[in-house]
């Protein structure tokens, strides 16, 4: 299974996941998270115009089955649902700790109805 973890720098949970510059790719192993690798988000680039679009973290994350987040908008949980990718959120700032706290099953993984935005 593989977990990505929004990143600005490789070592932190970038506060706004949409406008993130990467993703810590982390594959789980013997039930531990093994660091795969820093992918940089495809939100480079002109503004998406096109609304029928992924947005662009599906795009960078479109082949894990989860995202460690620390939100996620109502149109990114639309578009993660639709990928078939599970959306969690924490509170901690550390892409190792946030990894080890899913790989653990300690994170809320986010649905529909939980989304106050």
């Amino acid at each position: 299974m593989k977990v990505a973890v929004a990143s600005d720098d490789a070592s932190s949970i970038s506060p706004t996941t949409d406008q993130c510059r990467g993703f810590v790719v982390f594959e789980v192993v013997g039930g531990e998270m093994k660091r795969v690798e820093y992918r940089p988000s495809s939100r480079s680039g002109p503004e998406r115009t096109d609304s029928r679009l992924p947005e662009p973290v599906v795009a960078t994350v479109f082949d894990c089955q989860a995202l460690v987040t620390r939100d996620v908008g109502p149109r990114l949980l639309a578009d993660l649902n639709v990928q078939g990718i599970a959306p969690y959120t924490c509170t901690v700032e550390d892409v190792e700790e946030a990894a080890g706290l899913f790989a653990r099953g300690e994170l809320f993984r986010v649905r529909g109805r939980d989304y106050a935005g």
